[in-house]
């Protein structure tokens, strides 16, 4: 049996680099070790002190390195480094070949931003691999 080839994913991605004076302002709680996420931040001038985040280069996205509360600046990071899916959160795989195309729904088994690889089970326990896409 051939596995599914593609995560689709339709979900905003809202932000990029810009001067070093600009943060991001975290919109809800995040706890320590889990994901930033593109839709859970907003662009805002830094205030003195911003939080710090670390990369996890085996899911490609930043996370916390501490609690960090709804209102926390952190550094602004680019975009294909925040999360646009996360754990557990529920999207469609879809397979096209030819002019046939399958749907099923998947739950994310890693976090992911748009564009990067990310691995998913089905309702009956089958790993999928795909690319996050919009």
């Amino acid at each position: 049996m051939r596995s599914l080839s593609f995560i689709v994913l339709s979900l905003p991605c809202a932000v990029a680099m810009a001067a070093d004076r600009e943060c991001l302002v975290l919109t809800t709680p995040t706890a320590r070790g889990e994901a930033i996420v593109a839709e859970r931040v907003e662009r805002a001038t830094c205030p003195a002190e911003v939080a710090a985040v670390l990369y996890d280069p085996a899911s490609g996205v930043v996370r916390a390195s501490t609690d960090l509360q709804a209102g926390d600046a952190i550094r602004l990071v680019p975009a294909d480094r925040l999360a646009n899916a996360t754990r557990g959160q529920r999207v469609m795989a879809i397979h096209r070949e030819g002019g046939v195309t399958v749907s099923r729904p998947v739950t994310l088994l890693t976090d992911a931003p748009q564009g990067r690889p990310v691995l998913a089970t089905t309702d009956d326990d089958r790993r999928v691999r795909g690319v996050l896409q919009p």
